[in-house]
């Protein structure tokens, strides 16, 4: 009887014991569990500072905003110190600017005829917003934008390598990936390309002087034509680059590929594709004294001819011309010339009108053997050959003060598999969109738009 009891009581401590050890090991557990969440807070915290170091360079890439009403300008700041702002005031346009970090403040420069534009930020703790330290321009803020998607690095490579017969924009010039085309250590940079051809540089200098030498390479690194200080497309290279007041032409913002074997070098002149605008070089149009034109030279690599014409305004190349304008009247309309890939060029009897009072598109692009504009005076609106001859005559039609830009992309009207769409107003001001051929008869009968701009 006395020997059960001693069992029963041995159980009870065996029992009590287990119960203790259970919640030990329930203590050590949730002691564990506490270390490992506050190693991981740490954890967060400390890459929480790492991303906003504010002398890293990796806290301000991305796109930042400013606000002001239905003002609305954008900061890039891109990888490698380099960026462009938009804003609403300027649409399509991009103005090119360098930026640095010291000191925990970002610094960015533009530089245009005659003077530089430099502002600093600070970014805030929350790594949200910069706020301008050097003007009280900005009242308010640049807040960083979230892209939707965020693009790979071999994603990126894909694209631009993938781009054939377009321009290439300045932010994609500077992206394209030297490591893509063999060098031997021969050129420094590549600063444009395009349908397998690689606009590259060789700068040097010694006690004697400063030089940058232009060449061309294949995708294989092979040179189609070696490095060069002489025609007139390197010599204007030269000449600018050298400056010793304001330098251009020294990087990839300054160039660009105007498609059928043609690059363009220029210190600020905009260039249009069918629907887009870029803005190749920081020198601006519009300066306090008016308009100005800068010099923009072309090198058609395939049989190797080089030429240098002065221009504000110039498409791409489109079978076998592109259209240019010299000059801007009043209204920033000007008179519009042709030019073949020799260099040849037309001065045609009609011009464009992207502002009051003629149709409000920003520039005409050269398509199936037409392109749109107006008379000398803005009174006949059509379709002109390549010579300048009015082939389809829209007279008839009210297309005065309709921006083509909010419904159609920044470019005049362009024909595309033998069809256009054009814009034209009713006699009480209501906006309709139809399709014609190469005839000027409809396609189709006209639909009332509601988004288009009309003023």
């Amino acid at each position: 009887m006395k020997k059960k009891h001693y069992i029963i009581l041995l159980s009870g401590i065996l029992v009590i014991g287990l119960c203790a050890c259970g919640e030990k090991s329930e203590s050590i557990t949730t002691e564990a569990e506490t270390q490992t969440v506050a190693e991981e807070a740490q954890t967060s915290s400390t890459e929480l500072e790492t991303s906003l170091d504010k002398n890293s360079t990796d806290a301000y890439i991305g796109d930042w905003v400013y606000k002001e009403g239905s003002y609305r300008m954008t900061y890039h700041f891109i990888k490698g110190g380099i960026g462009y702002y938009e804003q609403t005031s300027e649409k399509g346009a991009r103005f090119e600017f360098t930026w640095e970090v010291k000191d925990g403040v970002v610094t960015t420069t533009r530089n245009a005829i005659g003077t530089t534009f430099v502002f600093a930020f600070e970014l805030d703790d929350t790594g949200q917003y910069l706020s301008c330290i050097s003007t009280d321009e900005w009242p308010s803020p640049l807040e960083r934008q979230i892209p939707e998607k965020e693009t790979s690095a071999a994603e990126s490579e894909t694209q631009i390598l993938e781009t054939k017969g377009e321009p290439v924009s300045n932010t994609i010039n500077s992206l394209i990936s030297e490591t893509a085309v063999p060098n031997n250590g021969e050129w420094d940079e590549i600063l444009c390309s395009g349908d397998g051809y690689y606009l590259v540089k060789k700068e040097t200098e010694d006690y004697i002087g400063y030089k940058i030498m232009i060449g061309v390479v294949n995708s294989n690194g092979e040179w189609i034509h070696t490095l060069t200080d002489t025609g007139r497309f390197a010599e204007e290279v030269q000449f600018r680059a050298s400056s010793e007041r304001n330098p251009t032409l020294t990087d990839s913002s300054c160039y660009m590929y105007l498609g059928e074997g043609i690059f363009l070098a220029s210190p600020g002149v905009s260039v249009f594709s069918k629907d887009t605008e870029y803005r190749v070089g920081p020198w601006e149009n519009e300066l306090l004294n008016g308009f100005e034109v800068w010099e923009c030279a072309l090198w058609n690599v395939v049989d190797n001819s080089q030429m240098v014409i002065d221009a504000n305004r110039i498409s791409i190349f489109q079978d076998g011309y592109l259209l240019f304008c010299a000059d801007e009247g009043s209204y920033r309309g000007g008179k519009l010339s042709a030019m073949n890939t020799k260099g040849e060029i037309t001065e045609l009897p009609c011009t464009f009108l992207p502002d009051i009072p003629g149709p409000g598109h920003k520039f005409p692009m050269y398509a199936e053997g037409l392109f749109f504009a107006c008379s000398e005076k803005g009174s006949r609106p059509g379709f002109y050959d390549i010579e300048g001859n009015l082939v389809i005559d829209l007279r008839n039609y009210d297309m005065g003060r309709i921006a083509y830009s909010s419904p159609q992309g920044v470019c005049a009207p362009y024909f595309e598999n033998g069809q256009t769409d054009i814009l034209f107003k009713n006699n009480i001001g209501n906006v309709f969109k139809v399709t014609i051929d190469k005839t000027g008869a409809f396609v189709g009968e006209p639909e009332k738009v509601t988004n288009a701009t009309s003023y």
